[in-house]
């Protein structure tokens, strides 16, 4: 017993120096009580992939803690085929939070505390079988609700951080699979890995993509940090795609690597995974990882700062990391035209970013750049408040305060008019008002067309 608890406390600790966050989900009134969102301290997948039957199923274990007694609340897109909780038999209702989402609440009322939830489910989205082989992708957006890691496995939402380890097993073939990943992988034997995730991700960090041997080419390089590390970068590509070159991905890929560390500091992830595709698609990011064309591969790895080590911990957060990446696009240009965007005007239970973000929120970061151009400017704050609090989930709140405490000023006013203004329809037929279009890098995919990658 004592072992256990020594164990239990190691594990604690370990998640509390790798995460921090500065957001707390609010609970919602539910049934005689309240719908908590907990704590999650670790996730373990067992995923298995059967080439005969063609089926991808998981079990899923998720160790958690409430601060307050209630109903817990998880998400999962997929209907869950068996849920316990403390080894006691359980399901899951589906609730909608009116006009914003759809949550998993568990029908169980629970203690404080410290609990065990095991959940099975099928995986079908992105997966494509063959006579003897097996693609799948857990791909997500921020563009549609419930597009993340919530699409394939049980999670928390986006305020989360906790530790995750997956078990991948794939039977029924002898033909050999590989799995690229932002986690550090291990193969335990053919067809059969270990993938462990950092304790800073949440349910928007993960890169996972699993696709036959033969299928792909690929080149790897090390690049040499400012801060002294040897960050391995790895571009792959499908292999029968003849306008793809990973030579040209992994050139731009340490220029870009050089101008991100010269304005935010050193990489903040061990590695960069890049998946290459074609010369007309977009791109989406996760930490350290991504899936990306060539013209929006600056953009996506400016997310490996700012979206992926510093996260919005929910949808009125997102703008930031969108207007910095468009911000940066734009090659940091100062604008004196602004009006109200509404960006962070909406639900604090919102999973997606407003598609103002882009063009309309990069012009306010242009526009603060130039207000405080004599105190050095926007990207010298940028750089500070991203070393200062890299690996952690923000609250658009807190990203208010950080920039009045680092420039001595009040925005208040600022932030109300522009930001959590909702009135951006009146102000679109006004002479001063410049609409500017939404970042071609964050082109909505359809399932169609992400299943074409795979």
């Amino acid at each position: 017993m004592k072992l256990i608890i020594v164990s239990m406390a190691l594990m604690l600790f370990s998640n509390t120096i790798l995460a921090k966050s500065y957001i707390k989900q609010k609970s919602l009134k539910y049934k005689d009580s309240l719908a908590v969102f907990p704590n999650v301290l670790t996730a373990h997948y067992k995923i298995t992939y059967d080439i005969k039957e063609k089926t991808v199923s998981a079990v899923s274990i998720l160790t958690f803690i409430q601060d307050e007694a209630g109903y817990p609340v998880f998400d999962l897109v997929p209907n869950p085929q068996k849920v316990s909780i403390n080894d006691q038999e359980a399901k899951f209702n589906s609730v909608n939070i009116p006009k914003v989402t759809k949550v998993r609440v568990l029908t169980k009322k629970l203690k404080k505390g410290q609990h065990i939830l095991k959940i099975k489910n099928n995986i079908t989205k992105l997966v494509k079988f063959k006579s003897n082989s097996v693609s799948n992708a857990f791909w997500m957006s921020d563009l549609s609700d419930r597009e993340f890691l919530e699409q394939f496995l049980p999670v928390p939402l986006e305020y989360d951080q906790f530790k995750m380890v997956m078990d991948v097993k794939i039977l029924g073939t002898s033909k050999p699979h590989k799995l690229f990943t932002n986690g550090k992988i291990e193969k335990v034997s053919k067809n059969n890995f270990r993938i462990r995730f950092p304790g800073y991700y949440t349910s928007s960090s993960v890169y996972f993509h699993l696709l036959p041997e033969d299928s792909y080419s690929i080149i790897k390089k090390d690049y040499k940090s400012i801060d002294g590390r040897l960050i391995p970068i790895t571009v792959y590509s499908q292999s029968h795609w003849l306008f793809v070159s990973v030579e040209k991905f992994i050139r731009d890929a340490i220029k870009h690597m050089k101008v991100l560390e010269k304005d935010f500091g050193p990489w903040p992830h061990d590695s960069l995974l890049i998946f290459g595709v074609g010369p007309l698609n977009g791109g989406m990011e996760y930490s350290g990882a991504t899936w990306t064309s060539r013209k929006a591969l600056r953009h996506e790895m400016d997310h490996s700062y700012f979206a992926r080590s510093i996260m919005p911990g929910r949808g009125n957060a997102g703008w930031i990391d969108e207007a910095i990446a468009s911000w940066g696009d734009k090659n940091y240009s100062k604008s004196s035209r602004i009006a109200p965007t509404g960006v962070a005007s909406h639900s604090p239970y919102r999973r997606t970013t407003d598609k103002e973000s882009y063009g309309p929120g990069s012009k306010l970061l242009g526009y603060l750049d130039q207000k405080f151009s004599d105190k050095g400017g926007l990207k010298r704050f940028l750089k500070d408040y991203f070393q200062r609090n890299k690996r952690s989930v923000i609250s658009n709140e807190f990203f208010k305060k950080e920039l009045e405490d680092y420039f001595n000023t009040d925005l208040t006013n600022f932030f109300n008019k522009y930001i959590y203004s909702k009135s951006l329809k009146t102000f679109k037929y006004r002479k001063d008002y410049v609409q500017i279009e939404t970042n071609p890098n964050h082109k909505k995919f359809t399932h169609k067309e992400l299943m074409t990658f795979l």
